[in-house]
């Protein structure tokens, strides 16, 4: 059985990596590529999804959610229905259709959240289960996740489908880093990529940026990305005498991320080693490999593995050895990431893993 017709079904705080850019990868490799989406949600404009050989639906607003994504899917009637998050708005509905349409299911499992913010998710661990229980298929992003699944015994069959990075997007728009240089002049830049938020931990960049200020004075810490604790940030890098060094860019699109990552003298990726975060995969890894630049991360999950001894490594919560790696790499002295390892965490590898992935289920 030859699977061409795909649908992925999006709720309403889905990450639209996976539908956006493996969409994009299939739909060029003549997939019938839908993604469905609730109403009043941004994401084609933010990812360009309208530019590209994907159809996407917008499902009306009002009436169940269950009911809008069965009526959607009837009318879209694809071989394979992709479930992107384990949600009311999305589970209930695709199963319904994969059942009565005798269509394979497939449903992305998010990472670990921390338990506070768990809490607040029970129903979301009661569609996790239902989705094991009842779907073709599991996709996980990050190994950690997928080891913690294998430990039980489920109906569905799980994937390990890492995020990755769209090269030929970064190919495209790479040029706009002489811009970006042009604006900054002689700094050294060094570049935090992702929100603002508690988890992803902005605050070790500014740490960072303190110790290396006692230091040098040529360079500048660049946030690319917004979140609640930008107010916060601000107020401690003028408390600790840096505000002029530090920059807040904001939400960059995508056809000006490329530049500013390739214009970068290092780029940041500080997460602590925690559940949550071992279970994540972050999308910044991969666009920081594509970058080809020196990365200072922690060695940690889904990071560690895409990057390996290509990057430099810190002990979290060390200011000093951040900005020790930081210094390092400003001299020259760091790997550069290799245009291999930047394809082997593209897209299009994800592509040719999803590929197998139906193979595997048609002959199911």
């Amino acid at each position: 059985m030859s699977l061409r017709r795909i649908a992925f079904v999006c709720g309403p705080t889905t990450s639209m990596l996976r539908p956006s850019y493996l969409g994009r990868v299939l739909a060029q490799r003549g997939y019938e590529i839908s993604v469905v989406i609730p109403p009043g949600t941004k994401a084609p404009e933010l990812f360009g999804l309208e530019k590209h050989p994907v159809a996407v639906y917008r499902l009306p607003p009002g009436g169940s959610a269950r009911g809008g994504v069965v009526a959607k899917l009837r009318e879209i009637r694809p071989q394979v229905v992709h479930c992107v998050d384990t949600g009311r708005a999305t589970v209930p509905g695709t199963l319904a259709y994969a059942r009565e349409a005798r269509a394979l299911s497939i449903v992305d499992m998010p990472d670990w959240m921390p338990a506070w913010q768990r809490l607040r998710s029970k129903l979301t661990v009661v569609f996790e289960r239902t989705a094991l229980a009842r779907a073709d298929a599991v996709a996980v992003a990050s190994r950690e996740l997928l080891g913690r699944y294998q430990q039980g015994q489920h109906r569905a069959k799980l994937y390990y489908l890492p995020f990755a990075v769209d090269m030929e997007v970064f190919a495209q728009y790479r040029g706009r880093a002489a811009e970006v240089r042009e604006k900054y002049g002689e700094l050294k830049l060094l570049t935090y990529l992702g929100t603002l938020i508690r988890q992803y931990s902005p605050e070790e960049a500014l740490r960072m940026a303190r110790a290396l200020a006692r230091r040098r004075e040529d360079f500048r810490l660049l946030y690319v990305g917004r979140g609640p604790l930008q107010g916060w940030l601000e107020q401690l890098a003028e408390k600790w005498g840096i505000r002029e060094r530090v920059e807040f860019v904001g939400f960059v699109p995508e056809e000006a991320l490329p530049g500013y990552l390739a214009a970068s003298d290092v780029l940041l990726c500080p997460l602590a080693d925690n559940v949550a975060n071992r279970t994540r995969c972050p999308s910044k890894a991969f666009w920081y490999l594509a970058a080809r630049r020196p990365i200072v991360a922690t060695r940690m999950g889904e990071v560690y593995r895409a990057i390996e001894e290509e990057g430099l490594y810190y002990e979290y919560g060390n200011a000093e050895d951040f900005a020790d790696k930081v210094e390092i790499a400003l001299a020259g002295d760091a790997p550069i990431p290799s245009e291999r390892r930047a394809h082997a965490n593209s897209w299009a590898a994800v592509a040719d893993r999803y590929e197998a992935l139906l193979e595997d289920l048609a002959r199911r």
